[in-house]
């Protein structure tokens, strides 16, 4: 077959031309699953080891099954690469509708788009995907679909072309790959015609650099080839080649051997079929006056349409022409900027064409008429017709498809993908995040400029799009772009009725524009609406918008925070008399040392504000505006940038540039801390959890994201990202919340947590965790009798310190169990106390707490008799006297039943075998309640601690939290104290258990410490304290013990 030839392009040989084309075909393994970065693993020191999932996911939404055994390998390694511990990939949707054009099925009840690496095929009628085709292996990995086309030889197959140059052939009934082949070159587009069977066309551009010969500068060019491949002999020849410029479009003419080559300053005719004679003449040149953008070739007439930069059409009648002859041409202008897409019907009889200008335009050719479908909604990047002509498939600039019917020229049918993907996120970047619906489940992000979407991430579908800011739809002025409005912050209410949005536009000439809508959902247009707009809410940039969780008996709020130093509390205010309709109101405004305002957020039962100024966080009344406390923690010179509440738990996630603490409100301390650059914050609405999207600082690896319990700083879910993520959230679930991530491809991927496999990975955490109880004693010795079998109820994660805990409150277990039933040793209470030979060193009181215990047990039967003769009448017979004479007969009871409970004790501990020694020695290591007078001066002092600062204010000295319990601690702890006088005014003699607990009330638990020290700084404190309280009887009888010995 002969080579045609550019005429400004040197000759070269076939075989040279065949040579590079048998260039080295690129590698396309598939990437491994990137592991968690070093910065990571600080952050969990005590994390378990990552046990590999053997569980194999297939993507829910292919329907198709391939026969290639490489293939199907990289499936399954791409789904264990996905799966980390009980959290698995689900199906990715989303991303970008690429711009090659849409094709309909032979019978135009499907359509098909390029989808990333798929395609994707779409219903006609419902809009809902039917099937996605996977590519082949050869093609799973990076490159894009750039063109598809319907098989004309083969019914129900469909080919399409990938950026690497692999074409694929499926049978898209099945979704299953037919065939494919391998450019190994780049494509930008590919062509098959029905008038040359078998026989496949591809476009590949590459750009080179050339040194000038005068200058010696080093130029930038782009050469364009267009290669043929026969199907069967797999034969590559080059069918056209310019060394100058590259391809823009390639078609078929009518009479079926002529091939239409568009470059940008001209198009050539070049005969793929002809003989000697056409191959020495080589393709004919036609230039024309502004570059191309479109080609359309008249598959019934012999003329070609090509739109230009300017907006106008021009048809080329230039076959058959002789040698020098000039072609005929018309001119078709309507289009203000260049014509982006160009589309004959199949009859040849209209034209239809669209550009910048969002409208569809259909050219009658014979009379001249226009038709015209206005405001499209976007840009029309390409334009595609049924086999029927009944049917537009229409292409947009903001990643949508939409199906235009012939009978009335309305839209009758759109899909669209992400649409901020093809936003340029310099000037508009996706600064409202996802955000989740909680009426649809939907997922909330940017949309086009102007605009928000709303996109079903589990059945890939767009749902609908808001113009947040309503515009005319001029694309520019003298070729300068007009710069759009931008939505910058997007929030729902708890049941989804009302959403607020912060909508700004600042071209750097103009004053600025912003506004805050308040948005209601409207049942009737099943869409939201407007009610309440505020023009210029802050003095400045909005930096946040939150709802209020909704509080039984009061209006519903919304807070703002802006760059002016100061927040804003909104009320809805409900339609009255004198009110025609619902509206929102701003009803105060507060601020803290002239320091900017940057985010809030609402405790989960909305009655606790923190707003966050500067590196402070403020916490608030939000029906008082009244200042609770304020919370500081190091380094004081980075400001907060984002807080988070998690829900059911006194817990605050606080991040600044550097790192991200969380704060127990209650003890008004920071619980623990992580040092990593915190991108994304974000509450699980359905538990305590905290996902936190983190960067180690001051090293270049990709993010990590991690789930958190508030209470450890141990994730109990950690994935590093391979690329950049745009956004995350929580999405619904059917048993819990879904963690969604949109990822640098702007698809959407969903994690979702099987419960089966959690169970089964906690179970081994479980078995693994009671192999790690075994210690040298119990290596040695073997296991006790006495050990019983324990639940674990710990956090998954929890490590050493839930041991610790666990150990500690077995022991203390222990202690009670001998104090309510001396004598009786039970296998659960001596296994307790033994088990303490086995806890962490850490949790053991200080060898100077413990030898008073010790000389005890030494000393039992000394103590024994004393115990008697206290009971029948001794020396301290008088002292005794004198107490009981201060105390009131109920108190002489109590003390003579503690008298009692105490003897029996000593007698039970003298016939007791020698088990119960160990028994009885070790549980008191752990008396986990303070003594009785302890409590109740603690008690009596707390109670008129709260008094006097109800009656005369907070004292100077007293910390934010006790100045702002206000007269609600005055009132409980004055009927504290009201209901246990008697216990205050003789605390030596009082049972120990009833104190204990108004102790636990009354005093506030230990702080716990920052950098994930919090359950052994717990632990520590508990068991000073313990170690340190002693049992009010008996402290006489040991004093003489000790003398006596």
């Amino acid at each position: 077959m002969p080579r045609h030839h550019d005429p400004d392009a040197p000759a070269r040989g076939a075989s040279a031309a065949a040579a590079d084309a048998d260039a080295a075909e690129p590698e396309t393994q598939p990437a491994a699953a990137a592991p968690l970065s070093d910065g990571a693993a600080a952050a969990e020191p005590s994390a378990p080891k990552k046990r590999k999932s053997r569980r194999h996911k297939q993507s829910a939404g292919t329907q198709s099954s391939d026969a290639d055994p490489a293939h199907h390998a990289a499936a399954q390694e791409a789904a264990d690469a996905d799966a980390v511990g009980p959290w698995h990939n689900s199906t990715s949707t989303g991303g970008r509708l690429n711009d090659c054009h849409a094709v309909f099925s032979a019978d135009s009840t499907h359509f098909f788009c390029g989808n990333g690496a798929n395609v994707k095929m779409y219903s006609v009628s419902s809009g809902l995907v039917v099937r996605t085709l996977m590519p082949p292996h050869a093609a799973s990995k990076g490159p894009m679909v750039v063109s598809i086309q319907l098989n004309p030889f083969r019914q129900g197959q469909i080919l399409a072309a990938f950026s690497n140059g692999v074409v694929a052939q499926w049978d898209y009934s099945t979704g299953a790959v037919t065939e494919q082949w391998n450019f190994k070159r780049p494509v930008t587009q590919m062509l098959v015609s029905a008038s040359r069977p078998n026989e496949i066309f591809v476009v590949t551009n590459e750009k080179y650099e050339k040194q000038s010969e005068r200058s010696g500068k080093t130029q930038h060019r782009e050469r364009g080839t267009v290669l043929q491949m026969h199907m069967h002999t797999r034969d590559l020849r080059i069918a056209f080649e310019s060394r100058k410029e590259p391809v823009v479009s390639i078609g078929f003419a009518a009479l079926g051997s002529v091939l239409v080559v568009a470059v940008p300053m001209a198009f050539y005719l070049t005969d793929v079929a002809g003989g000697d004679k056409d191959a020495k003449r080589g393709p004919r040149r036609f230039e024309v006056s502004e570059r191309i953008v479109s080609l359309a070739v008249n598959p019934a007439q012999p003329f070609v349409a090509t739109g230009d930069v300017r907006g106008r059409i021009h048809l080329w009648y230039c076959f058959n022409l002789a040698e020098g002859q000039k072609p005929v041409s018309s001119l078709l202008h309507w289009h203000a900027h260049q014509v982006n897409a160009l589309s004959f019907t199949p009859d040849g009889t209209f034209l239809v064409s669209g550009g910048d200008e969002a409208v569809l335009v259909l050219w009658q050719l014979e009379t001249g008429s226009k038709q015209f479908v206005p405001r499209m909604g976007s840009e029309i990047t390409s334009v595609s017709i049924s086999g029927d002509q009944m049917l537009y498939a229409v292409g947009h600039k903001d990643n949508s498809v939409r199906i235009v019917s012939v009978t009335d020229m309305r839209i009758r049918q759109a899909v669209a993908g992400v649409k901020c993907a093809n936003v340029n996120h310099r000037v508009y970047p996706m600064t409202a995040g996802l955000v989740v619906d909680p009426r649809s489940a939907s997922v909330v992000l940017n949309g086009y400029p102007g605009s928000i979407q709303f996109y079903n991430a589990t059945t890939d579908q767009s749902v609908s799009d808001i113009d947040v800011s309503p515009r005319n739809r001029v694309t520019r002025i003298e070729d300068r772009e007009i710069l759009r409005p931008h939505v910058h912050h997007i929030q729902f209410s708890a049941d989804g009725e009302w959403m607020a949005t912060v909508d700004v536009r600042d071209d750097k000439v103009f004053a600025t524009e912003t506004y805050l809508k308040f948005w209601r959902y409207n049942s009737d247009a099943q869409t939201f609406m407007v009610n309440t707009r505020v023009d210029a809410p802050h003095d400045g940039a909005v930096t946040s918008v939150r709802f209020q969780p909704p509080v039984a008996g009061r209006p519903l709020l919304a807070v703002t925070t802006g760059a002016d130093k100061v927040f804003k509390v909104w009320e809805l205010v409900e339609a009255t008399n004198d009110r025609e309709s619902t509206v929102w109101t701003c009803r105060s405004t507060g601020f803290f040392k002239s320091l900017p305002a940057q985010d809030a957020a609402f405790s989960d039962d909305g009655t606790i504000l923190a707003v966050a100024f500067g590196p402070i966080v403020t916490l608030w009344d939000p029906e008082t505006n009244l200042l609770h406390s304020t919370l500081t923690y190091a380094p004081s010179a980075e400001p907060v940038t984002r807080m988070a509440f998690a829900r059911g738990e006194p817990y605050l996630a606080v991040a600044t540039a550097s790192h991200m603490h969380v704060w127990n409100i209650v003890t008004a301390s920071v619980a623990w801390s992580l040092r990593a650059r915190v991108t994304h914050l974000i509450a699980d609405p359905r538990s305590p959890r905290l996902l936190v999207l983190a960067h180690e600082p001051e090293a270049d690896r990709p993010p990590l994201l991690a789930l958190f319990e508030p209470s450890s700083p141990v994730p109990v879910f950690a994935k590093s990202m391979a690329s950049k993520v745009h956004g995350i959230a929580f999405s619904q679930g059917i048993e819990a919340s879904r963690i969604t991530y949109l990822d640098a491809e702007f698809r959407f991927q969903t994690l979702v947590r099987d419960s089966a496999v959690a169970s089964a990975l906690s179970a081994a955490e479980a078995a693994e965790e009671q192999a790690a109880h075994k210690s040298l004693f119990t290596s040695i010795y073997g296991e006790t009798i006495y050990r019983t079998s324990r639940q674990d109820d710990g956090p998954a994660g929890a490590g050493k310190s839930a041991t610790a805990v666990r150990s500690r409150d077995d022991a203390a277990g222990a202690a009670a169990d001998a104090t309510a039933a001396p004598g009786a040793h039970s296998a659960t209470s001596a296994g307790a106390a033994l088990a303490f030979l086995e806890a962490p060193s850490h949790i053991v009181a200080a060898p100077s707490k413990l030898i008073e215990s010790f000389m005890d047990q030494l000393l039992t039967r000394r103590e024994a008799f004393d115990a008697a003769d206290f009971v029948h009448g001794g020396d301290d017979d008088e002292e005794q006297a004198s107490e009981a004479e201060d105390a009131d007969s109920a108190d002489a009871v109590a003390v003579a039943a503690a008298a009692a409970a105490a003897s029996a004790h000593d007698v039970a501990t003298m016939a007791a075998p020698p088990t119960a020694f160990l028994e009885s020695f070790f549980s008191r290591l752990f008396v986990s309640a303070p003594s009785a007078g302890a409590a109740a001066k603690e008690a009596s002092a707390s109670s008129v601690r709260a008094a006097n600062g109800a009656v005369n204010g907070a004292p100077k000295d007293a910390t934010p939290a006790e100045a702002s319990a206000g007269k609600g601690s005055a009132k409980s702890a004055s009927a504290s104290a009201a209901a246990t006088p008697k216990s205050a005014k003789a605390p030596a003699k009082a049972p120990a258990k009833a104190p204990a607990k108004a102790a636990a009330v009354a005093t506030p638990t230990p702080a716990p410490k920052a950098n994930g020290a919090a359950h052994a700084a717990g632990v520590a404190n508990d068991g000073e304290a313990a170690a340190a309280a002693k049992p009010a009887s008996g402290n006489r009888s040991k004093k003489r013990a000790y003398d006596g010995a």
